[in-house]
C-alpha cells in the first residue's frame, strides 16, 4: 500500500522540480506532504541546487497553503496551461519556487 508519493527531478534551470506529490486521501493532514517536501528540500541542497520549485493550480488551495506553509514564494503564474485540455479552463498553472 503506497499512502504518499513524490516524483523529483534535477531541473534544467538549477532548481529540483517537484513533479508530482500525492497523499492518499485517508492519510492526508497527518504531516505526510510537509515531510516529503522537505526530504526534496533536502535533495536539492545536497545537490547544491538553487533551490525546489513546483507547480499547481489556482483550484487546490490546500496544495497552495502547504506549499506556502513550507517556505515556497508564489513567483508566477500562467492562465492558458490548462486551456489545451479543456478551452473554457478557468484553472491557472501556480509556480513556487523555495531558495535552498
Amino acid at each position: 500500500l503506497v499512502v504518499a508519493e513524490i516524483s523529483l527531478s534535477n531541473g534544467w534551470n538549477g532548481y529540483a522540480h517537484i513533479e508530482n506529490l500525492v497523499v492518499a486521501q485517508e492519510f492526508r493532514r497527518q504531516g505526510l506532504a510537509r515531510e516529503l517536501v522537505e526530504q526534496a528540500v533536502a535533495w536539492a541542497e545536497s545537490r547544491n541546487l538553487a533551490g525546489v520549485m513546483l507547480e499547481t493550480q489556482s483550484n487546490n488551495v490546500p496544495a497552495c497553503q502547504l506549499y506556502e506553509s513550507c517556505g515556497f514564494s508564489l513567483k508566477g503564474f500562467d492562465s492558458s496551461l490548462y486551456r489545451g485540455l479543456d478551452g473554457h479552463s478557468q484553472e491557472v498553472a501556480l509556480f513556487w519556487y523555495r531558495q535552498a
